[in-house]
């Protein structure tokens, strides 16, 4: 579970910032809201099919960086805290920002950056990797 909770906000952002046209834009902060409420369930432990069993595909990508998560009980209150902070982020910027769709978008993209880098920060052993999530996080 604790990679996907760096792994699938950076691929979020990844498919947002895709060529598709305005329709990743109109959908962008709905997508980021839906990403913390799959957080915050995984992070209280409720059963979610997708973040508990790693597919073929996951299981290739843990294979491939070789790293490891672990995730205890502190890292869940943690987890839980990033999820409802980057919630409530977004809820106010949607009404703060309305009929603005461009910087939504733009907000969306750093809200999942930041949540991907805090979630890592979260889970690091060492001090590399700590540097890399800062990173991520500024």
């Amino acid at each position: 579970m604790g990679a996907l909770l760096v792994v699938v906000p950076l691929l979020a952002v990844v498919l947002l910032n895709l060529p598709f046209g305005r329709t990743w834009r109109k959908l962008a902060m709905s997508l980021a809201g839906l990403l913390c409420l799959a957080e915050a369930a995984a992070a209280i432990g409720v059963a979610l099919p997708f973040w508990s069993s790693p597919s073929p595909a996951g299981t290739l990508l843990l294979k491939l960086f070789k790293t490891h998560f672990p995730v205890d009980g502190l890292a869940q209150v943690m987890f839980l805290c990033i999820a409802l902070v980057g919630l409530s982020a977004i809820l106010v910027a949607r009404y703060a920002m309305a009929g603005d769709s461009d910087r939504q978008f733009r907000f969306a993209n750093l809200v999942l950056l930041s949540i991907a880098g805090m979630n890592g920060i979260v889970m690091v052993r060492d001090l590399f990797a700590l540097y890399v999530f800062l990173e991520i996080t500024a």
